[in-house]
């Protein structure tokens, strides 16, 4: 019989160096990009994985981006009716989607 649990403590995987340091220089970058230039805009998110999102950019942190993503558009004119950089408060009717930065493939401004 052999005993196939790993030792508590074990490390299973550790990140190079040089990946850490480009992971950080994306998130750091996305990070500026979106704190200075796309706060409370309209946008179409497109992470690595395929996925894509459209809505609005609330809020952002050391990692993530957070996406208020507007039930239709209609609602979307009426939370939101005074176009680019001069929203009102975040759609209660739709969903916060947090993001993490280094998974994000592609941001575009769409308003």
């Amino acid at each position: 019989m052999s005993n196939n649990v790993s030792p508590v403590g074990q490390v299973m995987y550790q990140a190079d160096n040089q990946h850490v340091e480009a992971v950080k220089g994306v998130r750091e970058k996305l990070h500026g990009i979106c704190k200075q230039r796309l706060m409370n805009r309209h946008v179409m998110v497109k992470t690595i994985d395929g996925h894509e999102y459209e809505g609005i950019i609330v809020f952002i942190d050391d990692g993530n981006v957070y996406l208020s993503l507007a039930e239709d558009e209609e609602l979307n004119k009426r939370f939101f009716p005074y176009g680019p950089g001069f929203y009102g408060p975040v759609n209660p009717g739709g969903a916060i989607l947090p993001l993490v930065l280094y998974n994000l493939l592609a941001i575009t401004l769409l308003t």
